[in-house]
């Protein structure tokens, strides 16, 4: 990747005008992938509606990833070109924290796929199981360590206080008071603890409402003398 951008920079030197027809073309495709009156409105609702929420998940996606890093670095799933860039942790990183070789090993480790996850809509709501459960609901990004899902989980909700580690390291723990980690305001619970799909999902409607609006208007503009 270093040796491809260094050959990209000296091409660009040499060859100016290739850079600029490059960012022209990424200008261009950033436009029909966010922008709905960059692109024909469908022949089919259904295609329309597709068209839309793709769109939707796009600014979504981007909107997101925007803001998380403005305030450190994204934490939640983003579900498309705009994939957010989180390190991996490392064992290195919670011994850093004092916590034990074995247990900074296990910290380190992905969180589980079974795991529960973080409710952006509480299971005492009594919502439907259906959506309760679902990626729509649920705050689980792929990749992310123990460690740092204890750390994200706490961040978004002020009732997690901490978690056991496994059987065999007991009776280490990951204290959310020993570590100093705090919830966030009210607008960074919202904005880090609501699933990447969520806001895909919301951006999508609006998106929706959005190409619709433009496009009532667009044909009411043509009927004008």
């Amino acid at each position: 990747m270093t040796k491809a951008a260094i050959d990209y920079a000296r091409n660009g030197v040499s060859n100016p005008r290739s850079v600029a027809n490059d960012l022209k073309r990424g200008a261009r495709q950033a436009r029909i992938d966010l922008d709905p009156r960059a692109t024909s409105v469908a022949t089919t609702f259904v295609g329309e509606v597709r068209r839309n929420f793709d769109i939707g998940q796009n600014q979504g996606e981007l909107l997101f990833d925007l803001g998380s890093l403005a305030v450190g670095g994204p934490y939640a799933k983003a579900v498309g070109r705009f994939a957010d860039a989180r390190a991996a942790a490392t064992p290195a990183k919670y011994i850093g924290q004092g916590f034990s070789e074995r247990a900074a090993n296990y910290l380190a480790e992905p969180y589980p796929a079974r795991g529960k996850g973080h409710h952006f809509a509480p299971k005492r709501w009594g919502l439907p199981k259906g959506f309760s459960d679902s990626e729509f609901n649920v705050l689980k990004p792929p990749g992310i360590s123990r460690g740092d899902f204890y750390k994200l989980h706490r961040n978004v909700d002020e009732s997690f206080h901490g978690a056991g580690l496994s059987k065999a390291l007991r009776p280490e723990s990951w204290s959310a008071k020993a570590l100093g980690i705090e919830p966030y305001g009210l607008i960074g619970r919202l904005w880090y603890g609501s699933p990447g799909p969520l806001k895909a999902r919301v951006g999508g409607m609006a998106a929706g409402v959005g190409g619709g609006a433009y496009d009532v208007e667009h044909r009411e503009g043509r009927r004008d003398p």
